[in-house]
């Protein structure tokens, strides 16, 4: 009844107004106006490299993953991709977890590789998530569902590239090759596939490069607006 007196409605992404079309009847016009960042605010954070916490040297892997202790954002899956990388890592490596983990959560009861380093700071200003962002080496998310994620487009326009399941509106995000990859919905192996093979520093290095041009020219919010 609500929205039967709105003049029109605006969606996040292609895959929010598809499901929006699926879910109510609306004669009115359906636009997509992705969410915006403050492009501004994220330049002006300064980078804080998490490393020398670590115990890690300058040079080392440094992997964000976006609230992965969450069931519906890739819970079941994170420590099975630290494996998989840790495995493959010629040295110690680092992996940036944000936010706040369930109540039942307990490091003391992870069996972590030798060579991992964990961060796991809980709720944090936002700024300090974003300098720490911006010190990744690269990131993923194997979150199950997504709307359109700030949390990818926060990462790819501050140059980290993210390797992602082809799910919800991430495609409106993340291009193959340009800021990092898709792979199919629950694929671990294809992620973690992605993920070694940036092991490689000069290849990871040009993937770096091209996700900040790509993401900056083409997800920017003054070509949205």
């Amino acid at each position: 009844r609500a929205i039967n007196r709105a003049d029109a409605v605006y969606c996040s992404s292609a895959y929010t107004s598809e499901w929006f079309e699926r879910t109510y009847r609306f004669d009115g016009p359906i636009h997509v106006i992705p969410n915006l960042l403050d492009e501004d605010m994220l330049t002006s954070v300064a980078p804080q490299d998490l490393r020398p916490s670590l115990g890690l040297d300058n040079d080392a892997l440094l992997i964000y993953m976006p609230s992965a202790t969450s069931r519906l954002k890739g819970g079941d899956y994170w420590l099975s991709i630290i494996h998989c990388i840790a495995a493959a890592s010629p040295g110690p490596l680092g992996f940036y977890v944000p936010g706040q983990p369930p109540r039942d959560f307990s490091l003391d009861t992870i069996d972590l590789p030798e060579n991992v380093r964990l961060a796991m700071p809980g709720q944090q200003p936002y700024a300090e998530h974003v300098a720490a962002v911006k010190c990744c080496s690269l990131g993923i998310s194997p979150s199950l569902i997504e709307n359109y994620s700030m949390a990818l487009l926060e990462a790819v326009i501050c140059g980290v590239p993210m390797l992602a399941f082809d799910t919800g509106g991430n495609s409106a995000i993340i291009r193959d090759g340009h800021n990092g990859y898709l792979t199919p919905l629950g694929d671990l192996e294809a992620i973690c596939t992605h993920a070694v093979s940036l092991l490689d520093p000069g290849r990871l290095a040009a993937l770096q490069q091209r996700t900040r041009e790509y993401s900056q020219r083409e997800l920017s919010a003054q070509k949205t607006l």
